[in-house]
C-alpha cells in the first residue's frame, strides 16, 4: 500500500517542477474542463471589477501608465494565434486567442534599455516574471478573447498573457500590473 501511494506522488512532484523553480501544480488538480471551450481551468477564478480596473505599467520605463479596459481593447493591433498551452505533465490545450501585443502596451510607456524582465502581476497576488525579449516577441500578446468572445474569468478576464513556447505557469490569468524590472 504505501509504496502505490508513494510511488504516484513521487511522479507528480517530479513533474510540478519547471524551469525556474516554477511550480505546475499550484493548487488545483488540473482536471477540471471548461464545459463551453473544453479548456482546463487552472487557478481560483478571480472576479476583477471592470468598473475600476486599470492595467498598470510601472518599473523601468519612461513613463509609467494606467490604462483602463476599453483604452485596451481600442489599441491596435489586434492579434489573433492558436498557440498550444502546455502545462508540463498535465496537458496540452489549444485555443484561438486575441488581444494586444505586449510590445503596443510597453511602448506607450518607454520601455529603458537597461530593463531586462516583465513581471506579471495578477488580481489574484501571483505574480511571475518572464524575459523582455519574450514579452516582446511578435506572437506574445495580452489577451482579452478567447474564441471570438470575451475572456471567460475563468481564463482570465480581463487579460491574460499568451506566450508561446513559454510553460503554461507564465501564462498569467487576470493581469493586473506589467513591472518593468
Amino acid at each position: 500500500m504505501f509504496r502505490r501511494l508513494v510511488i504516484p506522488l513521487l511522479i507528480q512532484a517530479a513533474l510540478c517542477v519547471v524551469p525556474l523553480g516554477v511550480s505546475a501544480c499550484a493548487d488545483t488538480d488540473y482536471l477540471d474542463l471548461d464545459p463551453n471551450t473544453g479548456l482546463h481551468i487552472t487557478g481560483r477564478p478571480t472576479e476583477v471589477d471592470i468598473a475600476s480596473y486599470r492595467l498598470k505599467v510601472s518599473g523601468k520605463v519612461d513613463q509609467e501608465i494606467s490604462l483602463e479596459y476599453d483604452e485596451i481593447l481600442d489599441l491596435a493591433p489586434k492579434v489573433t494565434g492558436s498557440p498550444d498551452l502546455v502545462c508540463p505533465g498535465y496537458f496540452v490545450d489549444k485555443a484561438s486567442w486575441s488581444g494586444v501585443p505586449f510590445k503596443t502596451v510597453l511602448d506607450m510607456a518607454g520601455v529603458r534599455p537597461d530593463a531586462a524582465w516583465v513581471r506579471m502581476k495578477s488580481a489574484d497576488g501571483f505574480s511571475i516574471k518572464v524575459e523582455l525579449e519574450v514579452a516582446l516577441r511578435p506572437d506574445s500578446f495580452l489577451a482579452y478573447e478567447l474564441e471570438g468572445q470575451t475572456l471567460a474569468v475563468e481564463h482570465g478576464f480581463p487579460l491574460r498573457a499568451v506566450l508561446p513556447g513559454q510553460d503554461g505557469a507564465r501564462w498569467v490569468k487576470w493581469i493586473t500590473e506589467l513591472v518593468l524590472e
